[in-house]
């Protein structure tokens, strides 16, 4: 103890560290621990738990009931972070760069396409369940008054659709934060540039190409591993959509509400929390290998300034 005592009078700093520290270890670490050791057991979540190997995870490939709803929700998961990168890294670019030019209500316009951000997943699925209600939701309702009612139909019922309104509201929701990290490195970029090469007749568009764009490649790295990692790790929007089985046929199911499924049980499963802890840790390893390789390869092509 005195040992310990004598330790923090020569390094005060620890003394303010140690709370935090010590949250950082109860609330993060040791879950992390757990659920890895977790995913080698056959366990209900209550009673006592029993050592199986890498059943679980050999279960996810090969058992008939589990492993066509993991491989489908695998696969809706990549999909929403292709449809993610599709929509949200153009739009970002254009707003950013719009923005930066300093456009007429450039920050009112930087305000409301930020705001999406700090609203509640929550209250954005309850929306977009209201709007595209097939008997009083205001898109159907809003195609009949109009005199295109045979356009209205069950919005949510169709796989493609649903899969397409996930994306436009992950991006919606996703989109504030990777436009603020371009505007950032937008305006670090010293103007020199610029003006020498409007001196050598070079338009908007070939600023943009050779001066703008290869010096936004670090901030471009941050924003593909973010989307990367929150369409791997999106829940809440098909959750609210869906159901806990994702939709129709699991149209929308992903990683996040399989585990749920699985973990705590539903019509046509009994609750396996070693069988979800694996497919929690699966989603880790997916998420660190396939970010390091992103930030490995497109390190290699970034401009300094």
């Amino acid at each position: 103890m005195k040992k310990i005592l004598n330790m923090v009078k020569q390094r005060p700093f620890l003394f303010f560290i140690a709370p935090g520290a010590l949250l950082y270890l109860v609330l993060i670490i040791y879950p992390m621990f757990s659920t890895f050791v977790n995913s080698f057991c056959q366990w209900d979540g209550i009673g006592e738990k029993l050592f199986i190997g890498l059943s679980n995870f050999k279960m996810l490939f090969t058992d008939p009931i589990y492993a066509p709803q993991f491989l489908n929700a695998l696969k809706n998961s990549f999909i929403f972070v292709v449809l993610c990168y599709i929509i949200q890294v153009p739009l970002a670019f254009y707003f950013a760069y719009v923005i930066n030019r300093k456009v007429f209500l450039s920050k009112t316009c930087q305000l409301l396409i930020f705001m999406p951000q700090v609203i509640s997943q929550v209250a954005v699925g309850l929306l977009v369940l209201l709007f595209l209600d097939p008997n009083f939701g205001v898109v159907n309702n809003g195609l009949r008054a109009i005199g295109l009612g045979s356009w209205a139909r069950g919005w949510l019922g169709d796989p493609v659709i649903l899969k397409l309104v996930v994306a436009v509201i992950l991006t919606w929701k996703g989109i504030g934060i990777p436009m603020m990290l371009l505007i950032a490195n937008m305006q670090s970029i010293p103007a020199e540039y610029e003006e020498a090469a409007a001196l050598d007749g070079a338009n908007e568009w070939n600023k943009f190409r050779y001066i703008t764009l290869p010096l936004l490649k670090p901030a471009l790295t941050n924003i593909i591993v973010l989307i990367f990692i929150n369409g791997i790790a999106t829940f809440d929007i098909p959750y609210l959509l869906g159901g806990m089985n994702g939709g129709p046929s699991g149209a929308i199911d992903t990683l996040g509400t399989m585990f749920y499924r699985v973990a705590f049980g539903s019509k046509y499963l009994t609750n396996n929390m070693g069988l979800a802890t694996a497919i929690a840790v699966i989603q880790f390893l997916i998420m660190v290998t396939v970010s390091v390789i992103q930030i490995s390869l497109l390190k290699r092509n970034e401009t300094e300034y």
